[in-house]
């Protein structure tokens, strides 16, 4: 008996089933290609304040400390568990342009911090170099006004806020 009223149970489902309007046919679904990417929003107000004056106006140590301000206020604002996956300065300074896991940008394309190239640059126009130690720590290096990286004035400024000029690596 139990039986029997299960096969009617079942039975009475697949009907249900197949008589509902709900019911949608895969085979005649529109065929999607993609999902359109995302839109960049655009919070570029943040960088630009804390950027203001960047390589014109103050020090390179001052420039040094700006980056690393906007590097916080990244970390801060991206919360995603991979927002500082960066290899190289083309790396971040496209996560601040837009390409990241929000696709928030801090930065517009064009900015007096990016050359040509899209890196970051110093106040003599040579790309910086970023030391990434961990996601919280990073060195930022400025080849200094020789516009060579490893001689004596190059300005580093360490992840906790300190200034080192010179050979130091």
């Amino acid at each position: 008996m139990l039986i029997l009223l299960m096969m009617v149970l079942w039975q009475n489902l697949q009907n249900d089933h197949a008589s509902s309007p709900e019911a949608v046919n895969l085979q005649d679904a529109p065929v999607v290609d993609a999902l359109p990417p995302l839109p960049i929003t655009d919070e570029t107000g943040i960088g630009l304040r804390i950027l203001d004056g960047y390589a014109t106006t103050g020090d390179v140590q001052e420039d040094l400390k700006k980056i690393s301000d906007l590097l916080q206020s990244y970390q801060i604002l991206i919360k995603a568990d991979d927002a500082m996956p960066f290899a190289s300065n083309l790396d971040m300074a496209a996560a601040f342009r837009g390409e990241n896991a929000h696709r928030t940008a801090f930065l517009p394309q064009q900015h007096q911090a990016f050359d040509k190239a899209g890196e970051f640059v110093d106040r003599w126009g040579k790309p910086l170099f970023f030391h990434v130690q961990s996601a919280t720590r990073i060195e930022i290096r400025s080849a200094g006004p020789d516009r060579e990286m490893w001689t004596e004035d190059d300005v580093q400024l360490n992840p906790k806020g300190e200034f080192a000029v010179g050979l130091q690596k």
